[in-house]
Formats: structure tokens, sequence, C-alpha cells
């Protein structure tokens, strides 16, 4: 499996990319090595020798018209502990939020903090 960083939530685990079945559909899920469930289908249970639980499925941020977290993003969040991410939601339009690792979701936006004009450009110039 592809190692994409340390897990933040654990001395001796890695984030890797795994895919699981949900629904007939393949879906990409980022999580730590010291991770293991009962049923790879839907990520819900954990097993006794696991040593720590953090998940993020890629689709995560899709209710928010965001496909999927790219291998990218997902190196960046481990590295910098936040990203800039995209986002479309009716009747809001497109706007750009901060995201930060999170043990129980995966990923949480910061729907409080307001970028400026600066960090966005910054976003989209790199």
């Amino acid at each position: 499996m592809k190692k994409l960083g340390k897990c933040p939530y654990c001395d001796d685990g890695n984030i890797e990319i795994r895919k699981v079945n949900v629904d007939g559909k393949d879906i990409k899920v980022y999580a730590c090595s010291n991770a293991k469930w009962l049923k790879r289908i839907d990520c819900s249970e954990l097993s006794e020798d696991s040593t720590c639980s953090y998940s993020l499925f890629a689709n995560n941020l899709l209710k928010f018209n965001k496909r999927a977290i790219s291998e990218y993003e997902m190196r960046n969040l481990l590295k910098d502990e936040q990203i800039i991410v995209r986002l479309y939601r009716k009747p809001f339009g497109e706007y750009f939020k901060y995201a930060v690792l999170d043990l129980e979701f995966g990923i949480k936006v910061l729907f409080d903090i307001d970028l400026s004009d600066v960090e966005i450009e910054n976003h989209l110039n790199n």
C-alpha cells in the first residue's frame, strides 16, 4: 500500500491509501496503518488489535461539491496540519476555507475563519 506520511494520532503508524467498496463503488480511504476494521466494506467497526482509528474517506467533502481529497492534498494536510479547500454550495457559490485533521471525522472545515484575498490568490497560483 502507498504511504503518504506519518499518522498524527499514533507513534508508529503511517497514513496509507486503501480502497473500499461501498454500495458497489470503489472509494479511496486514507487510513492509519494501525487501524484495522472487522468489515472492509464500511470501515465502521475496528478490530481488537487496532491501536489507532484514524481514517478519511477521500470523498468526505462531497456535500460541499469537492469531488475528492487528492493524494497531494492529503500529503500537505499531514505535513502542514492544514490545507485550503475550494468548496461550492448553493446559494453561496464558490468559496475557500481552511481544513484541518480531525480524529473523529478525518477532516474538519474551519467555517468560522475567512481567508484573505492574498491567501486565496497564493493558493490558486500554487
